[in-house]
Formats: C-alpha cells, sequence, structure tokens
C-alpha cells in the first residue's frame, strides 16, 4: 500500500484496490478527476478548514503519473509532469520508469519539502510504499473484455465529471520560464499568458510535450530540496 506521509487531504491508498478499478490495469495520478489517485478529488472530499490552496493542488499535473506491474515488479512512469516525480526526493527522469522498493518515499509535483517565496512548506502529495511483498504476492492482471458494470459506471463518471472547465496550473520551478518556454507557450496558447511572480493568469486544455497543458497560467516560485 501507499502510505500518505501528510494525510487530509491525502489518504492511504490500497494498491490491492486501486488496480482492480484501474483503466487499462494502470494505476494513474493525476490532479483531475479521470484519475485513480487525484489531488483535486482528495482535496474537495476534505474537511472544508482542511483544504489546501489551489497552487498546492495544481502543482500537480493533470495526467502525472501511472502506477503499473511488469514482471513481478511495482513500477513507477513519470508522464513528463511539469513539476516532476521524485522518489527518495530525487526527480526521476521525465517520461521514465522507476522500480520502487519497500519503504521507497514518492511524491508527486516536488520533493518533500518545497520552498514557495522563501517560505519551506510541507508536500502534501507524499506517500511511503508499504507492504510491497504482500501485494506482489497476490497481484493478479487485470482480465481482458469488457469491464465490469461498477467500473464502467465509475469511468462514466469520472468523464462526466472531467467535461466541464479546466482550472489553472502552477508551476513550481528553481527559475523562471525561459523566453523559449513562453515563445512556445505563446504559440500554443493563443490569448492565453504566462505570467511571473504575484501574477495571475487563466486556464486552458490540451498538453504539450512536457506534460503541461496549453494555455494553462504559470506561475514560477522558487522550488529547493531539503
Amino acid at each position: 500500500m501507499l502510505v500518505a506521509l501528510h494525510p487530509v487531504p491525502a489518504v492511504d491508498v490500497r494498491l490491492e484496490q486501486a488496480f482492480a478499478t484501474a483503466q487499462g490495469g494502470s494505476v494513474s495520478v493525476g490532479r483531475v478527476e479521470g484519475n485513480t489517485v487525484s489531488p483535486m478529488r482528495l482535496n474537495n472530499a476534505a474537511p472544508e478548514d482542511r483544504r489546501l490552496q489551489d497552487k498546492l493542488v495544481n502543482m500537480v499535473s493533470r495526467w502525472h503519473a501511472e502506477l503499473d506491474v511488469v514482471a513481478g515488479q511495482l513500477q513507477l512512469v513519470d508522464l513528463r509532469a511539469v513539476n516532476g516525480t521524485y522518489v527518495n526526493d530525487q526527480q526521476i527522469e521525465p517520461g521514465s520508469r522507476r522500480v520502487l522498493q519497500e519503504n521507497d518515499v514518492v511524491s508527486f509535483g516536488g520533493p518533500s519539502t518545497i520552498n514557495i517565496r522563501g517560505q519551506p512548506l510541507p508536500n502534501p502529495w507524499v506517500w511511503r510504499v508499504r507492504k510491497l511483498h504482500e501485494f506482489l504476492a497476490a497481484y493478479a492482471p487485470p482480465s481482458q473484455g469488457c469491464l465490469p458494470a461498477p467500473q464502467a459506471a465509475a469511468l462514466a463518471g469520472f468523464a462526466a465529471a472531467n467535461s466541464g472547465a479546466e482550472r489553472e496550473m502552477y508551476r513550481f520551478s528553481p527559475a523562471a520560464p525561459t523566453a523559449h518556454q513562453h515563445s512556445a507557450a505563446e504559440a500554443a496558447a493563443g490569448p492565453a499568458r504566462l505570467v511571473s511572480p504575484g501574477g495571475s493568469g487563466g486556464s486552458g486544455s490540451g498538453d504539450n510535450g512536457s506534460g503541461q497543458r496549453h494555455g494553462e497560467a504559470v506561475l514560477a516560485v522558487t522550488l529547493e530540496t531539503f
């Protein structure tokens, strides 16, 4: 299982249940509702006084990472997320796979501690891998064919929930976006614009090659590893 290091809004993830209901045999992690593990959904479900600011939810990309079981191993796949996927506070290569081991600490959108405008904060999206051997020993690949009715209904609900307006995306990076990033984003997004620290921006949809959706506003702030 994946044990949340900072419970509420994050919760423990029971891998056997997650894989049993996952589409295509992979457990997806990403901000929007269509993912198996969705920070937006978790945050909305938390008590109102425990909900996070949008920037701490939007640090996770819409489609951030996946968990797969391959050859008897639990593997983490980064989907070229804007703010990266980390194992034991080390960012894995964008688009690469990493075999997870017992007690590995996995974080999304930054290392386990992030720094926003000089203020160190715990990354709310951090999990520790536990009881991995037990899970792998009992794992059975999903059967082929039609989805069971409960899963099909759940996926239909995900699609309906994900059909509305997109929320803005905050980018956490060591430096402000480069001129090349500005030009590429402006060309893809048209009227949408990137903003500097302290600014504001709109929202959009569609991923670019790095995992960022076209038209997403980008807020450049400092991220440091502690």
